[in-house]
Formats: structure tokens, sequence, C-alpha cells
């Protein structure tokens, strides 16, 4: 049985979506309920009646617009309070990947290799590029590529053919400045100037 949302955001009415979609994921008929809310809710003891029906009715309220927003990355149908997987779990995994960090959070375990954080970014610059149909560099440390904040610059200033690399100065303690991710799309003549997308990190 999932666990519901920790105590600080039981009463959210995102979280709960969240829940109920992981449910729906790891059930064994691929679906669930407005119901299945209601009594694991009920099974908590946190809530009187009334709030168990107000939170239900709010998060089936949150999951429609999620599935106009991704549209057919959506992973779910959605049909009277319940949530059905349309196909393969394979076939949703970016959207996936969005759901557990959510629900789970983005902390890194000691001695895992997985580094969500880094996956993320690593999306978002895909995301990006394909967004804008262009090119786009993940900015964010650590970098394989090129570890100094400096070599990074460099790099992404002859990428873009924009700016005289970067200027000289100590930047020994940068790491990425609190920049992820840059993308950009140029414009048919090539000449410098062109359409730019960053994203800053807030976490």
């Amino acid at each position: 049985m999932l666990q519901l949302p920790l105590p600080d955001d039981s009463d959210n009415p995102i979280k709960l979506a969240d829940w109920l979609e992981l449910y729906a994921l790891i059930s064994a008929d691929s679906s669930a309920s407005e119901g299945n809310l209601e009594r694991a809710l009920q099974r908590s003891g946190q809530y009187k009646t009334e709030r168990i029906d107000a939170l239900c009715a709010e998060v089936v309220s949150e999951l429609g617009p999620r599935a106009t927003a991704a549209r057919r990355a959506y992973p779910f149908s959605l049909y009277e309070g319940v949530l059905s997987l349309k196909g393969n779990k394979e076939d949703f995994i970016t959207y996936i990947f969005c759901l557990c960090l959510s629900y789970f959070g983005d902390k890194h375990k000691k001695r895992d290799q997985v580094f969500p954080r880094r996956l993320f970014e690593d999306l978002a610059a895909l995301a990006a590029k394909n967004f804008l149909s262009g090119d786009s560099y993940r900015f964010a440390a650590p970098r394989k590529d090129v570890p100094s904040f400096k070599g990074a610059l460099d790099k992404l200033c002859t990428r873009m053919g924009e700016g005289d690399r970067c200027k000289q100065q100590d930047t020994r303690s940068a790491q990425d400045d609190n920049l992820d991710v840059v993308a950009w799309r140029h414009f048919p003549d090539q000449l410098p100037g062109k359409l730019l997308l960053w994203t800053m990190r807030n976490w």
C-alpha cells in the first residue's frame, strides 16, 4: 500500500493527486479511483468526513488540467473519477519520472548512484531543445564535459555563436552561478541574436 503524503503535505490536493496517480501505476489493475483515495484518508484518521469529501473533489479537479497540459504524454485516462493507465508505463517515462520527483523529492541518498536533480536538468535541457526546435546546453554543475565555470562559459559562447569568450576574472569559486539550462534557436541568417531561453535554479 502506497503511503499517503507526509503530515506537512497530507492536506495538499496536489500531493494527493500525485498519490492517486502513483497508486494507479502500482495497482494490479493499473487503475485508481476517487474511492481508493477516500478509503485511504478515512483509514488515516486525520480528517472529518466533510474534509475528505472536499479533498477528493479537489484532487479530481487537479487531475483534469494535468491531462490537458500533458496531452498525449499523460499516462492515464480519467473518467468519472477513475484513473486508468493508457498503455505501457515505458511509454510515459518522462511524466512518471517527474511524478516521482514531485512526490518523493529530489534529495540524493548517500552511496546511491542516481542523482535526481541531474537527471531532471538533463531532461529539462532536452525538453527545451525540442520546444525551441534548436539547441541546448546543461550548464548546471557538476559537468562531465567541462568542469570549470570559465571553460563551460567559453563552450556555451562558442556553441551559441554569441560573445567573445569569458572575461578574464577569478572564477575559481563559481560552479554554475545558479544557471541550469540554456536553450537557443538561430534565425535563418545565422547572425548574432537569436531566440533564447534559460532556467535559473531556485532550490
